[in-house]
């Protein structure tokens, strides 16, 4: 980077929501940095209620379509998605490129270097389904990826992770050098739109994110059933959307299973999960891998305790013992012992949620971790 003054950027994301949704905090800094800022996403994650809704809140960010898909690898379609983006890299001329999910970040740091775009920033916000290897199939695509991730990386500035456990991976694989790399503290969290509030008299337990198999949707149904079976007074809350052409959706027997049963609230995407968690009083995601939970954040700020896992980015968010508690991954007879802990002791969901809110505030504040960004950036 040098002395560069970086004037114009290009944020890549692959889910056009996730630009208001993850990303805003980060676009406005940008702005009040004196950059022109414009959004890149696939045309088919936009809708009308998001463009109207973006254009309202930043009417200087020029929004930007591609035609690429969500999922899958198709090396012709592929190909000819980064002919596109050099052409528009080409076009825009933007000083500098950030993106983040895995095709925008190995997709647009291959086009951008070949449109000589001079600075490359990527941010690595979890590693996927790719990583999870169960097939021959499953472990041909991981090699491929591992060899498109070591050409693109190559290719940047900078390389920002969200834990340690990617940053090491990554490291370990050859596929970046350690010097390229920096670590944030996740997306962080706007504590000033998540306030910490009083619990419910019932103990609900709440599951935020996307119904995939990895999230660990099918472990939190099973954990609850048994919950459910002593303590019938519990419920349990699940808000995520459902991907119905994502390869490791949680399947149909489960989604029926989850509206048979009368202590489920199964709620699908939604703009604002505050008051679901205002409903709560335990947060569970036992996801198997995660960048940092963003779901997580959430509930640490409106001061609920947490159920995780201990696996990389899960890991980040909980001391164990302090503000929640951290469980194997997959294993189900120790996230009821977790969640039962709470219902035999409910002062402990005041306790713990007030350790929440605190950590939330020493450590993923989004302000803190936005001057991180743009500090390696702008430089």
């Amino acid at each position: 980077m040098g002395e560069l003054q970086l004037k114009k950027i290009i944020i890549f994301a692959s889910y056009a929501p996730s630009l208001l949704l993850f990303r805003a905090h980060l676009i406005q800094a940008f702005l009040d940095q004196g950059c022109h800022v414009s959004v890149l996403a696939p045309t088919t994650t936009f809708s009308q209620e998001f463009t109207t809704a973006f254009t309202m809140r930043f009417p200087s960010v020029k929004i930007i379509e591609v035609d690429m898909s969500l999922h899958g690898m198709n090396p012709i379609q592929d190909f000819k998605v980064i002919l596109d983006l050099k052409a528009l890299f080409k076009q825009e001329q933007p000083d500098a490129l950030f993106s983040y999910t895995i095709k925008p970040v190995i997709y647009g740091s291959i086009a951008a270097h070949c449109a000589k775009v001079p600075a490359i920033y990527v941010m690595i916000t979890g590693l996927g389904t790719t990583f999870a290897v169960n097939s021959f199939k499953d472990k041909v695509i991981y090699c491929l990826v591992k060899k498109l991730y070591r050409y693109a990386l190559k290719k940047c500035q900078k390389v920002i992770f969200q834990n340690p456990d990617d940053q090491a991976l990554f490291t370990s694989l050859n596929l970046v050098s350690l010097e390229s790399t920096l670590k944030v503290n996740g997306s962080g969290i706007d504590l000033s739109s998540f306030v910490a509030c009083p619990l419910p008299e019932r103990i609900q337990f709440i599951f935020i994110g996307r119904l995939v198999i990895e999230k660990g949707v099918a472990e939190f149904v099973e954990a609850a059933k048994k919950i459910y079976l002593s303590y019938p007074e519990v419920s349990f809350c699940i808000v995520g959307e459902l991907f119905s052409g994502h390869p490791r959706s949680v399947s149909a027997e489960l989604l029926e299973t989850l509206k048979a049963e009368p202590c489920f609230e199964l709620v699908g995407q939604v703009s604002d999960v505050s008051p679901y968690l205002v409903k709560s009083s335990v947060m569970v995601l036992p996801s198997y891998r995660e960048g940092t939970p963003r779901s997580v954040l959430e509930a640490m700020a409106m001061g609920r305790p947490v159920i995780t896992t201990d696996a990389p980015g899960c890991r980040e968010t909980v001391i164990d013992g302090v503000n929640g508690f951290l469980v194997p991954v997959k294993n189900i007879d120790v996230l009821v012992e977790k969640m039962e802990y709470f219902i035999q002791n409910p002062d402990c969901c005041v306790t713990m949620g007030a350790e929440s809110r605190k950590l939330a505030e020493q450590k993923f504040d989004v302000h803190q971790v936005n001057t991180a960004i743009i500090n390696i950036i702008l430089g």
